[in-house]
């Protein structure tokens, strides 16, 4: 018993002696096949020194993986902070946008708004909230647009005028720019490349252009008016002279008075 006693204290002794060895190799170093070297050999370290050799090269492969992932990892943090900046700047220049920007997914559900176009449409979209199209009722043509655009089953692009009232009931006139969206592997040609698009339209307001339109055409209609009487009259005294009936200042006599 007590042989065996001093030969399991000399074993634990020496499995201790090579796993502190291991543990302190730092991870370059565990590539090393004379990590071992400096510890004194003796006839009852060596299945130990065998294990430890064994268990080194797994080691350093584990530890390559933890800096290509560390690596990875460190990227993807770059990558993630680049993206949520990429975000709030494109929030940032949708939000300044003065003209009303709306855009419905595949389902048609509404997922993006900026405020003028929540101003315009009366209806503020929550950003856990997905209102569908059809309930923008009083938006017949916009709805319509948005809805045929999206269930095309390659990209289009359609335009079209409309007025709504702002919210003190003018009427303005809009013109709509309307295209499909994409997801990335759909643009990639994927697997879904003819599935159903999302939608994105932008009103422009045009009232100013279309009173502008209005005067030139209300001006041009009263020269029209102002300019018939005048050229009937003419009209009138030409066919006149041409059937002689009009007396011309070449029929006057000598002594024919003024």
């Amino acid at each position: 018993i007590r042989v065996s006693l001093i030969q399991a204290f000399k074993a634990a002794e020496s499995a201790r002696r090579y796993i502190d060895r291991l543990c302190e190799l730092e991870a370059a170093h565990l590539t090393d096949e004379t990590a071992f070297d400096a510890i004194p050999l003796r006839q009852e370290d060596l299945a130990w020194r065998e294990v430890c050799q064994r268990v080194r090269p797994r080691l350093a492969e584990f530890a390559s993986r933890a800096d290509e992932l560390e690596l990875a990892r460190a990227s993807a943090d770059v990558r993630a902070r680049r993206v949520l900046a990429e975000r709030d700047q494109l929030h940032e220049i949708l939000h300044g946008l003065a003209d009303p920007v709306l855009a419905v997914d595949q389902f048609g559900e509404i997922v993006l708004t900026n405020p003028s176009a929540e101003k315009l449409l009366l209806r503020p979209v929550d950003n856990g909230q997905h209102p569908a199209l059809d309930q923008l009722a009083y938006c017949e043509q916009l709805v319509s647009m948005l809805t045929e655009t999206r269930r095309r089953r390659s990209p289009v692009q359609r335009s079209g005028e409309l007025t709504l009232p702002d919210t003190e009931g003018k009427e303005h006139w809009y013109r709509i720019s309307c295209r499909s969206l994409a997801h990335q592997h759909q643009q990639n040609g994927g697997p879904d490349r003819g599935a159903p698009h999302g939608a994105v339209a932008v009103l422009t307001d045009i009232t100013g252009q279309k009173a502008i339109q209005k005067r030139n055409a209300e001006f041009v209609s009263s020269v029209s008016h102002e300019m018939k009487a005048p050229l009937s009259s003419i009209r009138a005294y030409v066919e006149l002279l041409a059937d002689g009936e009009a007396e011309g200042t070449h029929d006057r006599g000598p002594g024919d008075g003024d």
